[in-house]
């Protein structure tokens, strides 16, 4: 108690000057302290994030089975849970894939897996409407959600999703993306994928 006190009577003796230079230097360590343990978090949720090709994404996905006869006929199909066709994204219409990139994520092709000022301006329509009702996620996102994560609303699963929409967009170009996209999502009644 008295080394507090000392300390006290220490600090009042000091020049505003050197009192400033005393707060500053406190408010500096707080401030990395605060940033090594953000740092910290990062990094152990990224560390538990999925092992994952990303050279193939379509590879993952669950299709339809055809068998045909020696002679090139169809024979049977088999569906999977998921009722899907892999397209190729050169066979896909352009309105197709305009539509989609216009109503999902209009700046696809001008960022690389992040948006930042679609995330922005999602989290100012949150706080405007005081609920959750607009996600701020891009097209690749979505796509690595779909195929490597969960539908969980946890901070975690976004700082995933964003690490590894980041990994796509450094592995695959953009019609690869939006072609795995496409290929990918639920279109309702077991539909899965635009064929």
């Amino acid at each position: 108690m008295k080394n507090f006190a000392s300390l006290k009577n220490n600090f009042k003796n000091l020049n505003k000057t050197q009192k400033i230079k005393i707060a500053l230097l406190i408010l500096l360590l707080i401030f990395v302290l605060i940033i090594s343990l953000f740092s910290a978090l990062i990094i152990s949720i990224i560390s538990k994030t999925p092992t994952t090709d990303l050279n193939n994404l379509s590879s993952s996905f669950n299709q339809s089975s055809y068998i045909y006869s020696k002679d090139g006929n169809l024979i049977e199909k088999i569906e999977s849970l998921e009722y899907r066709t892999l397209v190729d994204i050169d066979d896909i219409p352009d309105n197709v894939k305009n539509a989609f990139v216009a109503i999902e994520d209009h700046r696809f092709y001008k960022h690389k897996g992040l948006d930042p000022i679609g995330i922005a301006s999602s989290i100012a329509a949150n706080i405007k409407s005081r609920s959750l009702m607009r996600g701020g996620s891009t097209i690749t996102q979505q796509l690595v959600r779909s195929v490597y994560l969960t539908n969980q609303k946890t901070l975690g699963r976004k700082i995933q999703e964003a690490y590894l929409s980041l990994r796509v967009e450094d592995v695959l170009d953009k019609n690869e993306i939006l072609e795995a996209y496409l290929n990918r999502i639920n279109l309702g009644q077991g539909a899965y994928g635009i064929e």
